[in-house]
């Protein structure tokens, strides 16, 4: 057998090898004492919840005001912060947030909300049809 022959077979078997290394459907677990062995039923397990920390850059001469906010960081910032009237979902269609319904009267030219009960803001004081006007007045 040629030196090239040997090469091409070697590789072939490497190739194969690889190939059905990733038809495992479990890799051995690791047992307390070291040694391989079963794993715990699912419903036996500890449910561990790991830390998670977010961070965003914040520029301070910038605003964090979700109207006049013009950097895109600062939007994300904002929106962490502030809730609207509407939320996008993943259509990106507007879908009430913070009212239940609207109506719009062409007529008129006036939307009319119904805000979500028991919506409060961070202090605990409740959202009221006020703070939304003055919000969108400003």
């Amino acid at each position: 057998m040629t030196k090239t022959k040997r090469i091409q077979i070697l590789c072939l078997l490497g190739a194969v090898t690889l190939l059905l290394s990733g038809c495992w459907t479990e890799a051995p677990v690791e047992s307390a004492n070291g040694l391989l062995g079963d794993q715990e039923p699912a419903d036996q397990q500890e449910e561990v919840i790991l830390p998670a920390a977010f961070t965003l850059p914040y520029d301070p001469d910038q605003t964090l005001d979700p109207v006049t906010c013009a950097d895109g960081m600062q939007q994300v910032a904002g929106s962490l912060i502030y809730e609207g009237l509407f939320r996008l979902d993943r259509q990106l269609e507007p879908q009430p947030w913070l009212c239940q319904s609207y109506t719009y009267d062409a007529a008129s030219l006036t939307y009319t909300f119904t805000l979500r009960s028991g919506v409060t803001f961070s202090d605990g004081s409740p959202l009221t049809a006020a703070d939304a006007a003055a919000t969108l007045r400003r």
